[in-house]
C-alpha cells in the first residue's frame, strides 16, 4: 500500500538534482506512479519547470538551473508584455518600438517573438540607419539644441525623440 504522507516527506528532504533524476526516470518501472506525481508537483512547488528540466546534454544540475532560470525568465517576460500592453499596439507602433530598443536584448526578444506572432520578419524593421551604421552625421535636438551621435533615436539629454532628416 502507498503511503502518501510518507514518500512526500521523504520527497521532501531530496535535492533539486536528485528530483529531476527521477521526472527523468519515470517510466523506467521503478517508480510508482503516485509517487511520480508527488515528484512532480514538488519540483513545480520549487520553481523548476520540468519541461525544461530535461532538455537533453545537460547534466542534472545544469537542468535544475536552467529550469529554473527559464520559468524566472518567462515570468519576467510576462510581466514587460503585460506592462507594455503588446496586444494593443499596432504593428508599426511594435515595430517603432523594436526599433527604439535595439539595443537591449531581453527587450527585443520579446518584442521579435510579438512581431512573429503577427507573420512579420522583425530584422527587416532594423535598417543601418536604426543600427547605428548611418552616415556618421550628428544631429541636434529639436528639443534641447544638445548634439547627438548618429543613429540615436533618442535625445541623450532631454529624452525627446528624434527625427531623422531626410
Amino acid at each position: 500500500m502507498f503511503d502518501r504522507e510518507y514518500a512526500l516527506k521523504q520527497i521532501k528532504l531530496l535535492s533539486d538534482t536528485e528530483l529531476v533524476n527521477i521526472f527523468k526516470n519515470k517510466d523506467s518501472g521503478d517508480f510508482v506512479k503516485d509517487y511520480v506525481s508527488l515528484v512532480i508537483q514538488e519540483l513545480k512547488d520549487r520553481g523548476i519547470n520540468t519541461e525544461v528540466a530535461v532538455s537533453s546534454g545537460a547534466t542534472a544540475k545544469e537542468e535544475v538551473k536552467l529550469a529554473k532560470n527559464s520559468e524566472v525568465a518567462s515570468v519576467i517576460g510576462e510581466k514587460i508584455k503585460h506592462q507594455l500592453n503588446l496586444e494593443s499596439l499596432s504593428t508599426s507602433e511594435l515595430a517603432q518600438l523594436y526599433v527604439w530598443e535595439s539595443k537591449t536584448p531581453y527587450v527585443m526578444a520579446i518584442l521579435e517573438s510579438e512581431l512573429r506572432k503577427r507573420n512579420q520578419d522583425p530584422k527587416s524593421f532594423i535598417t543601418a540607419e536604426h543600427s547605428g551604421e548611418g552616415s556618421g552625421e550628428a544631429q541636434s535636438c529639436t528639443d534641447c539644441g544638445v548634439e547627438t551621435k548618429a543613429g540615436d533615436n533618442f535625445c541623450c539629454n532631454c529624452g525627446a525623440p528624434l527625427t531623422k532628416a531626410h
